[in-house]
């Protein structure tokens, strides 16, 4: 221990520690870096080796260390440097063993490959397209075969413009049917021969339609006239429907010659076949003058001539 005034030394001369010889102040008392106790007995002999295991200085005499019982070294130059925080007397650190960290192995991550499919277009949709297509071929034969159908009656009303006859009077004919209400209407008499310069009516001509039929009469006087007697069939046989007269060559609605519309409305409907029930195809407006290239045909409780628009009823084609 530190007797103060005995050692001549004075407080805060720096004192050699005899374990490790390092400077201390004199009011220490364990060294501040070996740990060892501080003493100033100048009579005791200083350490002259250091333990080649564990660093501690030991006496010149001693042969083995006196901590850890190691063999002496014979200078203190040989003796390992003590390292580290200071350690107290009787005071081991512990050496801890090497920790051996686990190495961890990262797995490869396989990219997949991203393959767009080829476009494919569903059942659903198919069938939609297949069922659609059916509906236009359905909707389009009707109208195709209607063009067709009302261009071949065309030619056969055409064709069915016959010469004037002289059986005037033969049963159930259109003639028989229309002679009657002509002759009311002009009040001259049917005759097969009519003299000349004679009131007389006389056959002209006719065109049979479907069901419909337009026969025309003459007159034999100067400054003579036409008239038309429309008829129409029924199972009772033929009935009369209208009489209309006019100019020679004038005479109008016939088939082969000019007809004028007359619309009491903005304009008259036309019609993709003969009948109420067929889709109107266009309008024409009143004054128009159109060509008549076909019928008469009946239908509807009305007689219907065609242009080339489409069907007009007779009823149009008359003047008020």
């Amino acid at each position: 221990m530190l007797k103060l005034g005995s050692s001549g030394k004075a407080i805060g001369t720096p004192v050699g520690c005899p374990s490790c010889r390092h400077p201390n102040l004199a009011i220490d008392i364990w060294c501040e870096r070996c740990g060892g106790p501080l003493d100033w007995n100048q009579t005791q002999k200083a350490p002259a080796g250091y333990c080649p295991n564990c660093g501690a200085p030991n006496l010149v005499t001693d042969k083995y260390c006196q901590r850890c019982g190691s063999a002496m070294l014979e200078t203190a130059d040989d003796a390992p440097k003590p390292s580290g925080p200071p350690r107290r007397p009787g005071f081991t650190v512990p050496s801890l063993p090497a920790m051996k960290l686990p190495t961890f192995a990262m797995p490869k991550l396989a990219v997949p490959r991203i393959s767009m499919p080829a476009p494919r277009v569903p059942r659903e949709t198919r069938m939609v397209v297949v069922v659609t297509a059916v509906l236009v071929v359905l909707l389009l034969i009707p109208l195709a075969f209607a063009r067709l159908t009302g261009g071949h009656s065309v030619a056969a009303r055409q064709a069915a413009h016959l010469a004037s006859t002289s059986s005037a009077n033969a049963a159930g004919s259109p003639q028989a049917a229309a002679v009657a209400a002509v002759e009311a209407k002009t009040g001259l008499r049917f005759a097969t021969n009519c003299r000349a310069n004679a009131g007389c009516l006389s056959l002209a001509g006719q065109t049979v339609g479907t069901h419909a039929a337009a026969v025309v009469f003459s007159t034999a006087s100067s400054g003579g006239r036409e008239c038309a007697g429309y008829v129409f069939q029924r199972a009772s046989g033929w009935q009369l429907l209208d009489v209309v007269c006019g100019l020679p060559n004038r005479l109008s609605p016939l088939l082969g010659r000019d007809a004028t519309v007359h619309a009491a409305s903005l304009c008259a409907h036309v019609r993709s076949g003969p009948g109420l029930s067929s889709p109107v195809v266009g309008c024409l407006p009143d004054g128009t003058v159109i060509h008549l290239d076909g019928g008469p045909t009946y239908a509807d409780g009305r007689l219907w001539w065609h242009e080339k628009a489409g069907w007009m009823a007779h009823d149009f084609l008359l003047s008020a």
